[in-house]
């Protein structure tokens, strides 16, 4: 043992992070501020995209409490917490906010939560942005830590994260002392959890994590206004939140926290579909293209990483997300060639422990009995925020809503305070809202 628990481990290692940021000029550290702004970027897309839909905002309104601070997104008002958890909502609404280890969601966790706490504390825009570092840094390393266990166990990674998550993102944003952040850290552990059964049942996942954020964001005030300081032990302890969520191998505890900024292996989507989709269905795409002329497809066999193919566990429900044949069939419409016309009568789903996370395989059968076999990659960690804003090229907004708000995350260093970002923010989801009537 190192005389730190857990939780002051894990600060420090992503309070360094935000230092190396600041005065490291290397290529590698350029890359942690990229896929910083492309994780901003998605998240506050993500809820434009979400807020055109009738459903989905009044369910972000209902979620607000009436409190002082103004909702960009619905116009009502609310605690900076209620804020931050309504945003939340809208950034998962759609399954398009990005990812780390497949299971994971850490923008939807971390970006509502720095820009309400930071607009309702008038933080700079750098504080912010550190802020939502620190976020990405904790919540990368727990999910290093709890997965592929807390799956095992039935618990839902990005809910038990939520709490943690928030925590030490809103407390950074009060009082940027290690020591505080980290005991914001603790006693959000206390409070957290969330069953993996949403992932097959109904819609349910879209507001889970979303619901676990206020306790966070009060966690984080007990300390740094209250001055709460909980005991140390609350991740690493004797029915902490690793015995609890990731097993009880008491070398979890001491695990090495080096390896290199989190934030580095947060991913993005290409495709409408659930990260463990992206590897399957860049596959289907490759095999699509090739038989652009070929005779009638009898069959399609699509291989999925053992992991994303029990992680929802049996009997996940056709339309579910967590339902692998529903999720290609869902997506046949938009594949090329004659796949287009995929059936479930001809598709099969096997799971391959060969593959790793983001990868996938489909293999076609032609009517003349010759078979087109492609491996997908759904890896997109490489990305950054130029990247990012080119995916969204094909929507009806990407000119009016898309680059101003990439624009005015790119210039949150330098702001005094997050108004111009909620501003464009505010912008873009209007110009959504509009393409979408």
């Amino acid at each position: 043992m190192t005389g730190l628990d857990l939780a002051d481990r894990l600060v420090r290692a992503a309070f360094d992070t935000v230092a190396d940021s600041v005065t490291d000029t290397s290529p590698a550290m350029a890359a942690v501020a990229d896929k910083l702004d492309a994780g901003l970027t998605a998240a506050l897309l993500e809820a434009a995209r979400s807020a055109a839909g009738p459903g989905e905002r009044a369910i972000a309104d209902a979620m607000l409490d009436g409190g002082t601070e103004a909702d960009a997104v619905t116009g009502g008002t609310g605690t900076a917490a209620s804020v931050a958890a309504a945003h939340a909502f809208l950034m998962h609404a759609h399954l398009r906010d990005d990812a780390y280890r497949t299971a994971a969601h850490p923008g939807q966790l971390v970006v509502p939560v720095a820009l309400a706490v930071g607009q309702a504390l008038g933080a700079t825009g750098r504080r912010v942005r550190e802020a939502a570092l620190v976020g990405y840094e904790v919540a990368g390393h727990l999910a290093d830590l709890l997965l592929p266990a807390v799956a095992d166990r039935g618990w839902r990674v990005s809910a038990v994260l939520a709490g943690p998550t928030a925590a030490v993102t809103a407390a950074y944003l009060h009082d940027p002392r290690a020591e505080v952040v980290a005991a914001a850290l603790r006693l959000a552990a206390c409070h957290t959890g969330g069953g993996l059964h949403v992932v097959r049942t109904g819609a349910d996942w879209r507001m889970q994590p979303a619901l676990g954020l206020p306790a966070g964001v009060l966690a984080a005030r007990l300390v740094a206004r209250g001055g709460h300081r909980p005991v140390p032990g609350a991740l690493d302890g004797p029915c902490g939140l690793l015995d609890q969520f990731g097993g009880t191998d008491r070398e979890l505890a001491d695990r090495d926290l080096t390896g290199g900024p989190r934030i580095g292996g947060v991913t993005f989507k290409r495709y409408d579909a659930p990260t463990y989709a992206q590897g399957v269905l860049d596959a289907c795409h490759r095999v699509g293209r090739a038989l652009a002329v070929s005779p009638a497809v009898t069959g399609l066999r699509v291989h999925v990483c053992g992991f994303s193919d029990t992680y929802a566990g049996a009997g996940a429900l056709p339309g579910s997300v967590g339902n692998v044949a529903g999720v290609v069939l869902a997506h046949a419409p938009r594949l090329p060639g004659p796949l287009r016309g995929l059936t479930a009568d001809r598709l099969t789903v096997v799971p391959d422990e060969a593959l790793a996370h983001t990868a996938g395989r489909a293999l076609a059968r032609l009517a003349d009995g010759s078979t087109v076999t492609a491996t997908g990659d759904g890896d997109t960690t490489g990305w950054g925020l130029a990247d990012l804003v080119r995916s969204y090229r094909d929507e009806p907004v990407a000119a009016a809503a898309v680059d101003p708000v990439a624009d005015a995350v790119s210039g949150l260093a330098a702001a005094p305070d997050v108004a111009h970002l909620v501003r464009t923010w505010r912008d873009s989801v209007t110009e959504w809202t509009g393409a979408g009537r």
